[in-house]
């Protein structure tokens, strides 16, 4: 079942200080051997984002990045 399509882009925060948006992506190219993982929380009320990033190759070389507390700013319009 796809998504409605209220359900994209950005919701209204709640006044829980934990509130967080995010969006998760995971791939896979069968043909290269490589996939990935990432992911990016927004933390609206704490004015702050995460994320995650992971790039891995069937071969076992793989490459890891997380970080927390990045400053967050509004950017109007998409893009």
């Amino acid at each position: 079942m796809s998504p409605a399509l209220e359900d994209e882009g950005l919701h209204p925060a709640t006044e829980d200080v934990d509130w967080q948006e995010s969006v998760y992506f995971a791939w896979r190219d069968a043909e290269s051997g490589l996939g990935g993982n990432h992911r990016i929380g927004n933390e609206v009320n704490r004015g702050t984002a995460n994320l995650w990033c992971g790039v891995y190759h069937e071969d076992g070389t793989r490459f890891r990045h997380n970080d927390e507390d990045l400053p967050l700013s509004h950017v109007e319009g998409l893009g």
